[in-house]
This record gives structure tokens, C-alpha cells and sequence, in this order.
């Protein structure tokens, strides 16, 4: 881990050095116009740049260590049939007995939708409590 800190920290480095090289570059290519569109374009070029810097700046020190959040397997089949008829109805807006019955009129509808290879097949009750 230690590498990858001491590489995220000469990035900006390198990117300073190359800029200031490029400016230097342009400098000496363009040193047939007048002095004052040279001033004029260093500082445009400086403006742009330090712009940039920053974005990266900024970006780098945004980036960090990933917080591995600890995600939920199976609520679905662990939480939901453990309510009560009057939670089930406060979160899905109606009684599991009529989720029943919705589920056995659209439910072979659900299931036809799902024949994309590739993917896993969502199960009509899941899709059905989604759309709820």
C-alpha cells in the first residue's frame, strides 16, 4: 500500500514538471511575436494549467481508501416474510394476501420477461416487491 501512496504523491510532481516544460517548449517555438502576446499567452496557458493541477489535486486527495460497506444478502427471503400483516402493508401498501393474488395473476408474465442470456432471472415475487 505504501507504493501506491508514495506513486499517488509524484503524480503531481510529474504533472508540474511536464507543464513547466511544455510552457518552456512553447516559449521558444513562438519567440518570433511581440512580447506582449507571448505575456499574454503564458498567462492564458498558466491559468489553464493551474486549473487543471487543481482538478487533479483535488481528485487525488478525494481518492482514498474504498470504505467497504457491508452489503444485505437474501433480505428478501430472510426479513420480509417475518412481518406482520400491518408492517408488510406499511411498506408495500397492501396486505400480503392480496400480494398473493396480484402475484398469481402477473406472475407468468414476470417470469416470460426475464430470458436475456447472461443475466440471473429475478424471481416475480422480488421483481413484484420492486415495483411496489
Amino acid at each position: 500500500m505504501d507504493a501506491v501512496q508514495n506513486v499517488n504523491k509524484a503524480i503531481p510532481v510529474i504533472v508540474i514538471s511536464s507543464i513547466i516544460l511544455l510552457n518552456k517548449n512553447d516559449e521558444s517555438d513562438n519567440s518570433e511575436s511581440s512580447d506582449s502576446e507571448n505575456e499574454n499567452k503564458v498567462e492564458d496557458i498558466s491559468l489553464s494549467d493551474m486549473q487543471t493541477l487543481f482538478s487533479m489535486l483535488i481528485a487525488s486527495k478525494s481518492r482514498g481508501e474504498k470504505i467497504v460497506v457491508e452489503k444485505i444478502t437474501d433480505y428478501v427471503d430472510r426479513v420480509i416474510p417475518n412481518y406482520t400483516n400491518i408492517i408488510f402493508k406499511e411498506h408495500f401498501r397492501l396486505y400480503p394476501a392480496t400480494f398473493e393474488m396480484v402475484l398469481s395473476l402477473i406472475g407468468p408474465a414476470l417470469n416470460a420477461t426475464g430470458t436475456i442470456f447472461g443475466k440471473k432471472l429475478i424471481s416475480a415475487e422480488k421483481q413484484l416487491y420492486i415495483a411496489l
